[in-house]
């Protein structure tokens, strides 16, 4: 007896069921990859542009109460970081998050060349970056050390630093949200050719 042949569909063709089992099991199978990546290496090249080499980042998302972004590394503040960073972008919302973190560094700095010059260490205001190791990996569990600042502009800067994660964060879940909606499974499955039976699994 032979078996009766099974239609297959492609996404835009499923009914509204079988779309969200076949988004679902996309979210869930579909990310054995760190799709981050560019994300992450462009947030670095912004902020290096600002003096600010990160080592490492660290992210957790996306609807869980104490989800975040933080990173670690050093600061030491580069009068030409405006020059440098319009180099690398000119628009964005994080070339915008970055000309305003510039500007709280660079004001940070000018009140810092204002210290007696055998009070300061240097020419340039500078920190290590920390992120704690702990349960969360937000903004919230950074923290700076070994700074040459004032204690008031040392609040400042590690303000700016938790600003500049808060927004990588914001980047980094808008991403996720588009790789996971029915509009990128819809242009991946276009791309790829890929196939589904009635009920939303994908046919091989």
């Amino acid at each position: 007896m032979r078996t009766a042949e099974v239609k297959v569909y492609k996404f835009e063709e499923l009914g509204d069921e079988a779309k969200e089992r076949a988004l679902r099991d996309y979210t869930e199978n579909g990310f054995h990859y760190e799709w981050w990546d560019c994300t992450e290496e462009f947030f670095k090249q912004c902020l290096k542009a600002l003096g600010i080499e990160v080592d490492q980042t660290f992210f957790s998302g996306f609807d869980i109460q104490g989800d975040g972004a933080s990173f670690d590394g050093g600061f030491t503040f580069r009068k030409d970081w405006r020059e440098v960073l319009e180099k690398i972008t000119t628009g964005g919302r994080l070339y915008d998050a970055c000309i305003e973190a510039g500007q709280t560094l660079e004001e940070a700095q000018t009140r810092y060349l204002e210290i007696p010059e055998d009070d300061r260490d240097g020419d340039a205001i500078g920190c290590d970056i920390v992120a704690r190791k702990g349960r969360y990996c937000h903004s919230g569990m950074m923290d700076i050390a070994f700074i040459d600042s004032t204690e008031e502009d040392g609040e400042t800067i590690l303000q700016a630093l938790t600003e500049l994660a808060d927004e990588y964060y914001f980047i980094l879940r808008d991403e996720w949200e588009y790789l996971t909606s029915a509009e990128a499974l819809q242009e991946t499955a276009e791309a790829n050719g890929w196939e589904y039976d009635e009920s939303g699994d994908m046919f091989f």
